[in-house]
């Protein structure tokens, strides 16, 4: 709550001083009256022209009520004083440190939270392709190509030791890639598997 504060000429005594005030006064209620000079915060002991009460009932200037009320910046840590953005994982920033972990650009669009911290749509799509990349493992080799099969690529197993890429596994009969089920021509070594159109 700030109040503005009524500067009289007066003669009466200051509450702080216990002096006599002759010419200029502040004056909060009629009993409460202080010299100019003795009117100061009950934090920084600066002297004030006006005033906010703090929650434990003190008189303090601007400053020293901004401060208490205030929120540290998620990223420079400091008190947050005028406008603030808040990102969609509840942390504050002053509206010019509101920018990407990665690349420190400043976000002023869409975003992305990675572990608590913005990031840009840029680096997100980076970091998930990185992800992706370092997630992906060789399981094996194509029974049929040869090649490395990949974890993240489609495949189908016959047997832990005969793995095929999807699109490697044939019908013996009409030479279609295999979709869904499919039989043993003759016996399983002989590696012959038919689609379940021409079984």
């Amino acid at each position: 709550m700030s109040t503005e504060n009524i500067i009289h000429n007066n003669s009466n005594k200051c509450c702080k001083c216990s002096e006599v005030i002759k010419g200029e006064m502040i004056v909060i209620t009629e009993e409460e009256k202080f010299h100019k000079e003795c009117f100061k915060c009950e934090q920084c002991n600066c002297e004030m022209s006006s005033f906010y009460v703090s929650s434990d009932k003190k008189r303090v200037c601007k400053d020293c009520n901004d401060k208490k009320n205030s929120v540290d910046c998620n990223k420079c840590k400091k008190p947050i004083l005028g406008s603030k953005l808040t990102d969609n994982g509840g942390k504050v920033y002053h509206v010019d440190c509101f920018s990407c972990e990665q690349c420190n650009c400043k976000i002023d669009g869409a975003y992305f939270i990675r572990n608590d911290l913005p990031y840009c749509s840029k680096c997100n799509e980076e970091l998930k392709a990185q992800q992706n990349a370092n997630n992906t493992k060789e399981i094996g080799k194509c029974f049929q190509c040869k090649k490395p099969i990949l974890n993240s690529t489609p495949m189908i197993i016959v047997t832990p030791e005969e793995k095929y890429h999807k699109n490697c596994l044939k019908c013996f009969k009409c030479k279609n890639e295999i979709e869904g089920q499919f039989q043993v021509l003759d016996n399983i070594a002989s590696k012959h598997y038919v689609c379940m159109k021409c079984n």
